[in-house]
Formats: structure tokens, sequence, C-alpha cells
């Protein structure tokens, strides 16, 4: 091998300042060995403040913590509230790569409208799930937590008691710690950088390839259809470009202007068009991975405002390798139909 080659030296220099740049990023004293994989937790199902379906496998390439309690707490719960929203603040711009979700213990008072009321107040991007009383013991127990009624001297009045510790979760799902806020704040703060400093480490670090292009997924021809307003629902279309020599898959898809998204792929079946739901596609090494009309789709559900031609549109795509990526997209009429002008 030529040692002098320029090309060889920009690849060294390249993974040198990663490497540095990573190590700044890890709070010292403290490394991802020091975040033993837990044997307990695990992917569930819930209900989102916006009323989807919602798995904590959809946050696949985030950071996530993840805290039990319920709105109508008066004192404990809003405080770790504010306790996570520091955290989140911490992180500066790498803030996008955590996911706070609060589970509410209290079903029958806490509707998906009221987590969502009560989550705005401290931060939009917050997460509330609840679902039925048993499908929520069900994921406390996972997580090795329990809650309890309590009635009050007031008529249907009652409060919870109820595990503190938050759940430190990494971007594979597995649980890393739990942490008392009240007097582990600041330990919570440096496992959740090294996650993320971790995350960033597997997204930055790959062949000399990759890193001579800084990121090895590339999105190339991205659009999110226009639809005439008042219809909910639209679609995005992209073309997903591997670069690496590893395979991937696309894990979930998530947008602000949208209740939840999900992957369709549309196809003809005895002559009646029909649409079927793709759970994590993946996308061979060095190769592409097409969203186009009348196949592959990211369908956008519940769609908040009419979309307007040419407004630009925020997708964040997570990876099982690659992690997150952050796109803007473009909303265009279909470029495949001509239109008639006047």
């Amino acid at each position: 091998m030529n040692e002098n080659n320029p090309f060889t030296a920009r690849k060294q220099l390249a993974n040198l300042l990663v490497v540095i740049a990573i190590s700044i990023y890890i709070p010292s004293g403290l490394c991802a060995a020091q975040l033993p994989v837990l044997n307990f937790g695990g992917d569930f199902t819930l209900i989102n403040q916006h009323g989807s379906e919602t798995h904590l496998s959809d946050y696949r390439g985030k950071v996530v913590i993840m805290s039990f309690g319920f709105t109508s707490c008066p004192d404990i719960c809003p405080v770790t509230m504010n306790q996570l929203k520091y955290v989140m603040n911490q992180l500066g711009d790498q803030s996008n790569k955590l996911q706070n979700i609060l589970i509410s213990i209290d079903p029958e008072r806490d509707t998906p409208s009221v987590l969502k009321k009560y989550l705005a107040y401290f931060d939009p991007s917050f997460i509330g799930l609840t679902g039925s009383l048993d499908d929520i013991k069900s994921v406390a127990m996972k997580y090795h937590s329990s809650f309890k009624k309590r009635e009050m001297s007031t008529p249907d009045q009652y409060i919870f008691g109820h595990t503190v510790s938050v759940f430190l979760i990494d971007q594979q799902g597995q649980l890393r710690g739990h942490y008392k806020t009240e007097t582990e704040l600041d330990k919570l703060i440096s496992a959740t950088k090294t996650l993320v400093a971790e995350g960033l480490s597997k997204e930055q670090i790959h062949s000399p390839k990759d890193i001579e292009h800084g990121s090895y997924i590339e999105i190339e021809d991205a659009w999110v259809r226009y639809l005439p307003p008042g219809v909910e629902n639209s679609a995005a279309y992209m073309t997903i470009v591997n670069t690496s020599d590893n395979a991937d898959r696309l894990i979930s898809i998530s947008s602000p202007i949208a209740d939840s998204t999900e992957v369709h792929e549309s196809y003809i079946d005895d002559g009646m068009a029909v649409m079927r739901p793709v759970e994590a596609p993946s996308i061979d090494a060095n190769g592409t991975l097409a969203f186009e009309p009348r196949g592959l789709h990211i369908m956008l559900l519940e769609v908040g405002e009419a979309l307007k031609i040419g407004e630009q549109i925020d997708l964040t795509l997570s990876f099982e390798n690659a992690g997150v990526v952050d796109v803007r997209v473009p909303v265009k009429e279909d470029p495949g139909i001509p239109h008639s002008h006047h």
C-alpha cells in the first residue's frame, strides 16, 4: 500500500476526526461498556396521544427515556417531565436522537386527548401512551414496575402510588439502565449522552467509502403527494440508496404533519387494486429501495393541515444500522400524470 497516497491520507484523517468528535461528545468517566444490556424490558404495543397504535420498536434508531405516571399527579410527575425536558436540552443539537415517552397508569382519565394537551405543555415532541389497564400492567411488569390506585377522602377522587424510576432504552430497543431522577439526574444525563454518542459512532464509523461520503444512506427523488383540501391522508415517495457493504432495514418513519405513518405496498390482485402493510423493508448492501406510485409507498395518516404545492415536509427515517436520517421533502402533484392548464 502506498502510504503517501493522498486519498489514503484523507481517509485516515476522516477516521481520526470522527473518533475525536465522538470522544469529545461522550461524557468523561462513562463508556458504553458500563451500560450493560439488562435482561428485562422489551417491546410492547399501546395507543399514543393521537389515538394511533404505537410500538416501542417504532422508535428504533433513537434513544428512549420511558416513564410511568398520570396527568392528575400534582407533584412528582410534572417535576419528572420537566427533568426529562432538561435531559433532552442537555443534548443540544443531538436532542432529536432522544424520544421521551410517558406511559399513563390512569387510562380511565388519561384519554389520548388529555395526554396530548398535557404533554404539549412540557414539549410537543414527548409521546404519551395509554391503553387498557391490563395492557399497561403488562408493560409495567416487563419493566419490573408497579402502581397502585389509592382512594382519596373526596368521593370519586383517587391518586396512584407508582414506581418513580425512568428507563433508558438504546437504539436497538434494549434496556440499558433505570434511574431515579430526583437523586440520579446527572447519571441519567451522562448515560443518555453515552448512548447517543454510541449511536453516532455506528452512524459515522463504517468502511472508508462510507466516511468519504459522510453517510452511507442517501435519499433521492423524494416528494410528498399533493391532495385536495379535506383529504386527510397523503403519501411520500423516494429512493433510498445504501452505499455501504452491509444490508440495512427501514424500521420506522415519522413526520410532524401526520398523526402516524405506515409503509404499504399497492398491487393488483385478481383485477382489484389492494394495499398491504410492509414491516421494516430491507435495503440490500450497495442497493436501493424505491418508494413509488402504485408500488411501495409511505402513508402519511391524518395530516393535520391541507398540504400546499411547494411546501417542504420534514420526515424522520429510522434505520436498524444507520440510525436516524432526517430529510426535507417537497409537496408535488403526481409527476407521472399530465395536468391541463387553462
